[in-house]
């Protein structure tokens, strides 16, 4: 039976669930939530679950008998604790894996035997290494193009996923593709600030051409909103704000 919480694509932490081709982004916005409900290292497997402590005997008497008894009742009590909280944060992970799974890609996690295998068993299937993989990843950069629905930065957030993951498969970009293939991913709106920047690639890098970008996206919002695509002065606000109200409170004071 599969679990399907929800029928929306989006999981409850507002990113899209894990469904078909979206691996890379799905892993990064995972691991994030994973990291914020501190259970990244249990996810990953570098926490391990709680051992009991084993009290070491040193009775000679009858009162050390009574001490060590007691030693380990408490050590029978710090390691219950322990292992409860331990439960609570492995549901918990579960919980995260199921709610941002699409139900018929939750076999991996149904069949898991710990969240770090649910973790690994996800990764081998929607991120093999190879030749194979690098395939699909060079697929899914080069058909990447920015939704007008999508922010900047959540486009941003996406292209890099897919560059980091092609590096984890054995193909690191130059400088020179970097830069060509986020251009690329650009709408048509973005052009002229293209051209502009066309005698300068050379010399810029991947990241201040991203600046670049987000520049002209606040530029083009301002020309949408109709300020001619310049940002407000606070101080011109402030002063046309006061204005009006001494214009509304004098008009007021007359009738």
């Amino acid at each position: 039976m599969e679990l399907e919480v929800g029928t929306s694509n989006r999981s409850p932490h507002g990113f899209e669930k894990l469904s078909d081709g979206n691996y890379a982004t799905w892993a990064f916005d995972v691991k994030y939530q994973f990291l914020k409900e501190k259970l990244w290292g249990l996810v990953s497997g570098t926490e391990s679950p709680p051992v009991r402590r084993v009290p070491v005997s040193t009775a000679l008497e009858t009162a050390d008998l009574v001490a060590d008894a007691a030693d380990a009742l408490q050590a029978d009590e710090e390691y219950r604790a322990a292992l409860s909280a331990w439960e609570d944060k492995v549901n918990a992970a579960y919980l995260i894996f199921v709610t941002t799974i699409v139900g018929r890609l939750q076999a991996p996690v149904r069949q898991a035997t710990s969240p770090a295998d649910a973790w690994s068993r996800l990764r081998d299937l929607y991120a093999p290494t190879g030749l194979q993989r690098r395939f699909a990843l060079s697929r899914q950069l080069y058909s990447l193009h920015k939704e007008p629905t999508v922010s900047m930065q959540q486009h941003e957030i996406t292209y890099d996923a897919i560059i980091e993951d092609l590096a984890r498969a054995g193909k690191i970009l130059d400088p020179e593709d970097l830069v060509t293939t986020y251009l690329n991913t650009l709408p048509d709106t973005y052009s002229s600030l293209i051209q502009s920047m066309e005698p300068l690639l050379s010399t810029l890098t991947s990241q201040s051409i991203k600046a670049k970008v987000r520049e002209e996206e606040q530029r083009l919002k301002n020309v949408a909103n109709g300020n001619g695509g310049q940002t407000p002065n606070p101080n011109h606000v402030a002063a046309n704000t006061a204005k009006s109200q001494r214009k509304k409170k004098a008009k007021t004071e007359q009738t």
